[in-house]
């Protein structure tokens, strides 16, 4: 009787060893937790790498495509992504906010999934549905920093958090702004990418004129943002060079594709 009682024992505990061994990953005890598969970490930095090894500084011209607001339109970003894969002259495209909904680590695995078949490198600013729940945390397990530049031969990449409302400290961070852009005898013309534009009633009104003034004097030619779901054509809302695009959602089923030939910058509108 004691034998049969320690070997059903022995039975039960294994069992729940096993159990216990092959559950974690079937199940997810919370939806803001941050677990994540190290081939969709740190995405920023290797699809960087990508978009630099193609030499793009060594090409007369190339072209780039600029998609916003992919939350919870996952049909349309199936869409998007068919219509940039029919393209062979496009050498990166960005997402510019508003990946996700409700900021949980299921929303930005569905997304990226659907971004690995797109055949080009993809960047990301975040949104401020991103930052709801633990998103702030997933997104920089993800992607990476919330702010961060790129270069291009003569070409500047800004791309930074502008989702006050999101944030206790100041934001945008204009100490990084300014940083990011006060090296002008390294590059011809600039492009800034964030999800609210400076001139959104969701926009830190009291760092408005400062960012606009940073644009301004640092050889900004164009700024693009999301938020608002429709599209809004390039415009120099400030009465200087800089124009500033609000992409439409992907829910529009468009994108804003920008050729750059040296000094030139040709903004254009695909419908598809």
């Amino acid at each position: 009787m004691q034998i049969n009682f320690l070997r059903k024992q022995l039975l039960i505990s294994c069992f729940l060893l096993l159990f216990a061994g092959t559950s974690c990953e079937k199940f997810e005890f919370s939806p803001n937790e941050v677990r994540l598969e190290k081939s969709e970490q740190d995405l920023t930095r290797k699809n960087m790498e990508r978009i630099q090894a193609l030499h793009l500084e060594q090409q007369s011209s190339f072209r780039f495509a600029v998609i916003s607001d992919t939350q919870r339109f996952y049909d349309e970003l199936d869409e998007t992504v068919t219509a940039l894969n029919k393209r062979n002259d496009l050498a990166f495209v960005v997402i510019n906010g508003d990946i996700t909904d409700f900021g949980i680590v299921k929303e930005y695995k569905w997304i990226n999934e659907r971004m690995q078949k797109i055949s080009i490198p993809y960047l990301t600013i975040i949104g401020n549905h991103d930052c709801q729940g633990n998103g702030k945390e997933i997104y920089k397990t993800m992607y990476g920093p919330m702010d961060y530049t790129m270069s291009l031969g003569r070409n500047r990449f800004v791309f930074i958090n502008t989702n006050s409302l999101e944030f206790t400290h100041p934001v945008p961070d204009l100490n990084f702004f300014r940083s990011a852009l006060q090296d002008t005898a390294n590059f011809d013309q600039a492009f800034v990418f964030s999800h609210i534009a400076p001139n959104d009633n969701d926009f830190d009104n009291s760092l408005e004129a400062e960012f606009v003034r940073i644009s301004r004097e640092n050889k900004v030619k164009v700024s693009l943002h999301g938020h608002r779901h429709g599209y809004e054509a390039p415009e120099k809302i400030y009465g200087d060079e800089v124009e500033y695009v609000v992409v439409g959602s992907v829910e529009k089923k468009g994108y804003e594709e920008i050729t750059v030939t040296g000094k030139q910058i040709e903004l254009k509108r695909i419908l598809y």
